[in-house]
């Protein structure tokens, strides 16, 4: 099984505004990615950056299995780009590659490698950022998801014994 970081916390951002729902990210906190009604926007020259505070997951333990995942699309314009970095609070962890735009939904996947993983001491304070660049006047772009999965964590069995009785 599988656990879940999902943007609960709008850190910083500049030139995205939130389309169909309160916040910004309430727009891309869903299960599955709801592309045309929540989504975040970011419109003309940038690039412009976009950070959200993750859900909290349980450190699994392992340094394996451990995926950033983001959804996209451009509105107008020909050459946008879009890349994520996932961060542990200030450090630098890891970053997708940068992905041209089309007019149809992308989803961007990177694996952290378990050198990256290993990064990773705090699991309640991760977070991506969501990076506009080669933007132009009149280009818009949209993303609609953003989460962490990581590995349910590893609990260790127990043994249980009953006290001895009846020893003569």
């Amino acid at each position: 099984m599988a656990q879940y970081g999902r943007p609960n916390s709008t850190i910083q951002w500049l030139g995205w505004s939130a389309v169909g729902a309160a916040n910004r990210e309430d727009c891309l906190n869903e299960v599955v990615p709801n592309e045309d009604v929540n989504y975040i926007r970011c419109v003309d020259a940038g690039p412009d950056t976009y950070e959200c505070g993750l859900t909290n997951v349980v450190d699994p333990g392992v340094h394996t299995g451990h995926i950033f995942r983001f959804r996209f699309r451009r509105d107008a314009g020909l050459a946008q780009r879009c890349v994520a970095h996932f961060y542990q609070g200030a450090l630098y962890i890891a970053q997708s590659g940068t992905i041209a735009a089309t007019d149809n939904y992308q989803t961007v996947e990177t694996t952290l490698t378990a050198v990256q993983a290993a990064l990773i001491t705090d699991y309640t304070d991760l977070r991506i950022w969501i990076i506009s660049n080669n933007m132009g006047v009149g280009d818009t772009l949209r993303v609609t998801w953003v989460e962490l999965e990581v590995p349910d964590a590893v609990i260790a069995p127990t043994v249980t014994t009953n006290p001895a009785s009846g020893v003569t």
